[in-house]
């Protein structure tokens, strides 16, 4: 019974962290908001029906696609996107993460492992393979990748949140705040702030 309970506490913190992170996904293109797609998407269009061979924009419009969850859309187009350009390390990443949140995780670690081997500096993607192991509720793994993406970036605010997410949900509290205030040192970010101000009263009065 105990082993049936570790496993649901598993399953319920690894969906709480990818909530909160595909809602932070910071490779997406802050321009495209909702309800505002369609004038960027019709510009994107017409990027691509003068020029053939503009990658970027392929990927934007699979950006745009993600943003309103239309999936396979998005799929598509950043398949156009490798097509044109096979080395593009970016949309490697996001084809990862959109079989991420289609729960394709074998899928997500192929293509994200693949922008890893292409840009094996980019702190991003271990981040992202980070939290496909939180998913697979590999918590050793995750904290793993997301050690090497902060090693990478110390600065990398979004790795710094989601890591200081599995701290606390794994129970590690002391672990959880060291992390949120190294992070808050990068970006007042309130989400952080409010989290770190009720992980702290808990403590205290525990």
């Amino acid at each position: 019974m105990q082993r049936g309970i570790m496993k649901n506490k598993k399953t319920v913190i690894s969906i709480c962290i990818i909530v909160l992170f595909i809602g932070s996904i910071i490779l997406f293109n802050s321009f495209i908001g909702k309800g505002q797609s369609s004038r960027p998407l019709n510009i994107l269009l017409n990027n691509i029906n003068n020029n053939p061979n503009d990658y970027r924009s392929f990927k934007n419009i699979g950006n745009i696609y993600f943003s309103e969850g239309n999936l396979d859309e998005a799929l598509r187009y950043y398949s156009l996107a490798l097509g044109i350009n096979p080395g593009f390390s970016d949309v490697y990443n996001n084809i990862g993460l959109v079989y991420l949140k289609k729960k394709e995780y074998d899928r997500a670690i192929e293509y994200i492992g693949k922008a890893v081997d292409l840009t094996p500096q980019g702190s991003d993607s271990y981040n992202n393979m980070a939290m496909i192991y939180v998913a697979k509720k590999d918590f050793p793994k995750a904290l793993e990748f997301f050690n090497k993406s902060i090693e990478i970036d110390s600065n990398n605010f979004i790795a710094l949140k989601n890591m200081g997410i599995l701290y606390k949900d794994m129970g590690e509290s002391s672990k959880a705040v060291s992390v949120w205030e190294k992070a808050l040192q990068i970006n007042n970010d309130h989400e952080v702030v409010e989290n770190l101000r009720s992980l702290k009263e808990k403590s205290s009065t525990n």
